[in-house]
């Protein structure tokens, strides 16, 4: 199984010889618009390319706030304290942190295991004991 620096050293050439032969007897294309990125993917990698200095150093020393949109049902129906739409802040880090050291790692998760094992052998029991009761869409078996 090749590495992907083998496979993106494998990529580019082949990419930049294809571009190349298409373009062979070609016009040249027309300028585009003054710093706007290029977006690609190579191996399932995201790249962004800036053509304009003052925009990479604008972005390079901005302060960014990534945080996930707020779920206004996540609020009203009482889940905005869950991990899963908590926004970023003192109490996302601390459920991460818990969280972490709960199931950070295969050994921790592996403790588990019996749990799930129990509980999956009991919600087939209740399926086989009622088979016309099991509802894909809000089962309460």
């Amino acid at each position: 199984m090749p590495t992907a620096v083998a496979r993106a050293r494998a990529a580019v050439p082949a990419a930049t010889s294809l571009h190349s032969d298409t373009r062979q007897g070609s016009p040249p294309l027309p300028p585009g618009p003054k710093g706007w990125p290029l977006n690609f993917k190579l191996i399932g990698q995201s790249f962004v390319i800036l053509n304009d200095r003052v925009i990479a150093a604008e972005l390079l020393n901005k302060k960014v706030n990534a945080d996930r949109p707020l779920l206004h049902m996540a609020n009203l129906s009482g889940w905005e304290s869950v991990l899963s739409s908590a926004r970023y802040g003192s109490r996302f880090r601390a459920y991460r942190k818990l969280i972490a050291q709960v199931i950070g790692n295969r050994t921790k998760m592996e403790n588990f295991y019996p749990t799930l094992e129990y509980q999956a052998n009991m919600f087939l029991k209740r399926v086989l004991s009622n088979p016309e009761g099991f509802d894909m869409v809000g089962a309460n078996l």
